[in-house]
């Protein structure tokens, strides 16, 4: 069981490991890190936020590297005693991105969900505590940027209304959060989410429907593949594309006997 005391201490020990870094300082700027939700069941997806607010008398720059991600680092001690230390991982710097550098004026805040468990592997049960921070890292008390998160067991029907939870949400067509839900829903690592992609892939916003399709390539199992030979032989050019890509790469990394004949006979190879 992990205490208030031992959360202290662990803090304690990355502030100490954390002194090979060079400071950034943030003066008047309240950082801090917290769990959107501190027990999840293995193969929800793990995400967190970060919150920052400017309280001194003048304009504050924040500089959070490229996508506004590789800035962040996370001391991670899992429920065994053992320690990571996390960063985001290696993207391609192509395409769009966000603007790292940003200014925050008097009295504003600026907060950034974080999706952890693509950072790092959340596979034992028990309680982690996590400190995150800024590299350079940041002056402070890193009790104030501390969390716990536990995972529990798995749940087959805690994970499948996890599911129809996050596939209602991006099926919304008025919802503001329709994307990140389908992101969402891709995360969730259990094959059980394959049947709500399946739905999702239908979706009227084209960001929608996109986010589920990459989230079918990435899962490659052949029920994912067969929604995603469904979809490369529908209507919409694009999605059309998209899936045919997946799929070729699918058939060129695959492991899975049964995926590989099933997109032989297909004619992708």
């Amino acid at each position: 069981m992990i205490n208030s005391r031992s959360v202290l201490a662990f803090a304690l020990v990355v502030a100490a490991r954390g002194l090979c870094l060079d400071a950034q300082t943030l003066s008047g700027v309240d950082v801090r890190f917290s769990a959107q939700e501190k027990t999840l069941c293995l193969g929800e997806p793990v995400a967190i936020e970060f919150r920052a607010t400017n309280r001194s008398l003048s304009s504050a720059t924040i500089d959070l590297g490229f996508d506004r991600e590789e800035a962040f680092v996370f001391d991670i001690a899992e429920p065994d005693g053992s320690w990571s230390r996390v960063k985001a991982p290696q993207r391609d710097r192509e395409g769009i991105s966000r603007v790292g550098r940003f200014s925050l004026g008097q009295g504003e805040s600026y907060t950034q969900k974080i999706r952890l468990g693509v950072w790092y592997s959340f596979s034992k049960t028990g309680t982690y505590v996590i400190t995150g921070n800024l590299v350079p890292a940041i002056d402070g008390d890193p009790a104030a940027r501390t969390f716990t998160i536990t995972i529990t067991e798995l749940d087959p029907a805690h994970l499948r209304a996890t599911c129809e939870r996050l596939a209602a949400r991006a099926l919304d067509p008025a919802g503001s959060g329709s994307f990140d839900a389908a992101v969402d829903l891709g995360l969730v690592k259990d094959p059980v989410s394959v049947p709500y992609l399946e739905k999702v892939v239908r979706a009227q916003k084209p960001a929608v429907r996109i986010a589920a399709i990459w989230a079918l390539g990435r899962i490659a199992t052949l029920e994912a593949t067969e929604v995603l030979l469904s979809v490369m032989n529908g209507a919409n050019d694009e999605d059309r594309s998209r899936s045919y890509v997946l799929l070729l790469s699918i058939a060129r990394t695959t492991q899975n006997r049964e995926v590989r004949e099933r997109l032989a006979g297909a004619g992708i190879h």
